[in-house]
């Protein structure tokens, strides 16, 4: 049954897939079940937050971002023109149809060569350049014969075809008159390029059958014989330097054609999820059509259904888009593994490979971050009203809030940068402040199931780090899961450093440095010991490692690194409370610290309350519920300082009950710090960065969907009872 409500279509099908994100928690009644597909370009914001957004023509936004070295650009480019000036006679009215002011924007295509003349031992000269300008011109010419027989935008347009069948010719005569002076005589060349012509004429005739139930092989073969000349460059070099009879170059040879195989799969499913539409109208085979067939199929639905204004959408609520970049990033990847093994021969295309997929894995958790975002604003009221709950309502509505977002997997997303939607960190920091069995037992399946080289990360397509891993390892340990002496816990004391303290990252983290794509040198500010990383590490070791190899440097690192009034700074947080209260949270649990320390720092943390009895952000000003949930949870920890200061707990608890919203949740607080890289002290002033809920240097973002916080709020407001039970006793 289809049922048309504002900006989304509801699909019932009579039973949910099993493995499907949404989960049982989205299954109406017993049997019917609810798939979001989004087609509006947004919904309307919730608690102020603005909805995520995708750029449609994400492709076009990643071939921008090709990293190409513009010296080789130039020098190609020089070499181009004075060839045309030199060899190419035209009157000026055709010069100008035939050589167009862009016909040089395919940087990639025009450089091909130079990824590869290293590999057999050649310098960058002339012939390199000869190579690199007869090869443009041959995919020039093969983008016109693409375009005749796709005709696409050859309808009903006489003077465009005519244009492109004069350039054709021009280009394919220039692109033969330059491979004929460099390997005229040369018949294991021809004999290779005639094997190249039938495989790309393979795939044209392959391309005529549109078939959205074509198998993944047959849909790889496609994809190479499409790209068969793209290895028009290796066969040159190949068969120029070795003439066949190197035994060393044949060997790279076969390795080169073997990465160019990969590549070329991967530069296509690119190319399909660019023109997923076009290809849709012209009925041209594309893996998102054949995967987006699949998907609909296992819900009882039909490709038909599919139309010019729905296909992105259905791509992108299915996760169609997802498998498509995953597949991509997964072939790049492979590309990646050959060019390693010729190290410094290859350098320039492990630039390009390596930066193609930083970019594409940007887009694939942006993407994601967009349908999950869906998945969780489902039926969401755009302003939500306060729910004037006391104590005990408001504890149970933020348990039920926390309850309803907390995924059929046992994770939690909230908290949004460019890495995108946050599910491990944000699973293991809410399981931090919920003791409830079934969440926690949910909770802790989910983070063994998703480790990165035996840690955590911020989500599970980004690297681990020490701090995420510090979160999921206190949430494995709350659920009774895995034993703390297992190798997770020697692999996360490896990100302590000398002076005691923890790191977010290390440098040995090589996929770390290869993603974030700088020199190790602009990454010491994230790859040092910072005071937040270590409060919460100091937590973990003294409640749950009870390890003495940690505690004492941690102990002594963060005593010398308080502030002058007794508080401790964070990094990544935008208040000194955050770092505080676990330092202070640690030293509950370990006999061997000083409690004055303690209690200096509680007296000097209460005095941050405001008047309306809320704390603030330091970088927005105003009361933050987390951070007020923070410190009321840290008050009532035990009984001397929950009495001590009864007036502040009173004003924070009665300022949170007034800012609940009537579903559960409360407004969401910008926690979140992200200086630049090589930034080793992070200030909080206005001007030290600017808010941007989608990450970036210099930046404060923080949760989309009040998950951090509510869970903060729902622990706190447990103490509290907690301590007032113990009081009436």
């Amino acid at each position: 049954m289809l049922d048309w409500r504002p900006g989304m279509w509801w699909w019932r099908l009579s039973h949910p897939l099993p493995n499907d994100p949404l989960g049982p928690k989205y299954i109406e009644g017993k049997s019917s079940f609810v798939l979001y597909i989004i087609l509006a370009a947004a919904t309307a914001p919730r608690y102020g937050v603005p909805v995520l957004k995708i750029h449609w023509r994400i492709m076009k936004i990643i071939s921008a971002h090709i990293p190409i070295d513009k010296n080789d650009i130039f020098a190609i480019e020089q070499h181009l023109y004075k060839y045309l000036d030199d060899h190419v006679d035209l009157p000026t009215g055709i010069r100008s149809t035939v050589f167009p002011d862009r016909f040089t924007e395919e940087k990639m295509h025009l450089i091909m060569p130079v990824f590869f003349f290293k590999a057999f031992g050649l310098k960058f000269n002339s012939f390199v350049q000869d190579v690199s300008i007869g090869g443009f011109f041959y995919f020039k010419y093969l983008l016109c014969l693409d375009l005749l027989a796709d005709q696409d935008s050859l309808i009903n347009n006489k003077k465009l075809s005519q244009a492109t069948l004069l350039q054709s010719h021009i280009y394919h005569e220039e692109a033969m008159k330059i491979l004929g002076k460099l390997l005229g005589g040369n018949h294991a060349f021809w004999a290779t390029w005639s094997i190249r012509t039938k495989e790309l004429m393979a795939s044209i005739m392959q391309d005529k059958q549109y078939n959205i139930n074509m198998s993944f092989a047959d849909y790889e073969k496609l994809c190479i014989r499409k790209c068969s000349f793209y290895k028009a460059a290796v066969d040159v070099f190949y068969h120029k330097v070795s003439s066949g009879k190197n035994e060393g170059a044949a060997e790279i040879y076969r390795d080169l054609i073997s990465l160019i195989d990969h590549f070329s799969i991967a530069r296509c499913i690119q190319d399909d999820i660019e023109d997923v539409v076009k290809d849709l109208q012209f009925s041209k085979n594309n893996i998102c059509h054949i995967e987006l067939n699949k998907s609909l199929s296992e819900r009882g639905l039909f490709f038909s259904m599919c139309n010019a204004d729905n296909i992105q959408s259905l791509c992108i609520g299915t996760g169609t888009f997802e498998k498509a970049l995953d597949l991509s990033i997964a072939y790049y990847r492979k590309a990646l593994l050959v060019c390693k093994k010729y190290s410094s021969k290859l350098d320039k295309l492990e630039t390009l490979l390596n930066g193609m997929l930083n970019t594409l894995s940007l887009y694939l958790v942006q993407i994601k971050a967009y349908r999950i975002d869906k998945i969780i604003r489902r039926g969401a009221p755009a302003a939500p009203s306060c729910g004037k709950y006391d104590v005990h309502s408001g504890r149970q509505t933020a348990l039920e809030y926390i309850r309803d977002k907390q995924f059929a997997d046992g994770s939690w997303n909230d908290v949004m940068n460019k890495q995108g939607l946050s599910n491990v960190w944000a699973t293991g920091f809410i399981s931090i402040f919920n003791d409830e069995p079934a969440m926690l037992d949910a909770a802790g399946k989910f983070l063994i199931n998703n480790t990165h080289n035996g840690l955590w990360g911020y989500n599970n397509d980004w690297t681990f780090d020490y701090d995420s891993s510090t979160c999921s390892l206190i949430a494995i340990a709350k659920a009774g899961y895995a034993p703390l002496s297992s190798g997770a816990l020697g692999l996360w004391a490896g990100g302590q450093n000398e002076d005691g303290g923890f790191s977010t990252y290390k440098l040995s983290n090589t996929e770390f440095v290869e993603r974030i794509g700088l020199s190790p040198g602009k990454l010491k500010g994230w790859c040092q010991s910072q005071v937040c990383v270590s409060a919460l590490a100091y937590y973990f070791a003294c409640r749950y490692a009870r390890d003495e190899a940690f505690v004492p440097g941690l102990r002594e690192y963060l005593l010398k690194n308080r502030s002058d009034n007794g508080l401790w700074p964070s990094y990544w947080w935008t208040s000194e409370i955050y770092a505080t209260y676990f330092v202070l949270q640690g030293m509950l649990y370990d006999d061997q610290v000083d409690m004055s320390y303690f209690d200096k720092a509680v007296s000097q943390l209460v005095r941050l309350q405001k008047t309306d009895g809320s704390f603030a952000c330091n970088y927005t000003r105003s009361g933050s519920a987390f951070y007020t949930a923070l410190v009321l949870d840290l008050l009532c920890s035990d009984t001397v300082t929950r009495e001590k200061y009864t007036g502040t707990v009173d004003k924070s608890l009665q300022w949170l009950l007034d800012n609940q919203f009537q579903d559960g949740s409360f407004p969401n607080t910008n926690f979140l710090a992200i200086p630049n890289p090589n930034v080793v002290k992070w200030n909080f002033s206005r001007t030290a960065g600017s808010l941007n809920r989608f990450g970036g240097g210099s930046s404060i973002t923080g949760e989309q969907y009040s998950c951090y916080t509510t869970a903060v709020v729902h622990s706190a407001l447990t103490k509290y009872l907690h301590q007032e039970r113990q009081v009436n006793v």
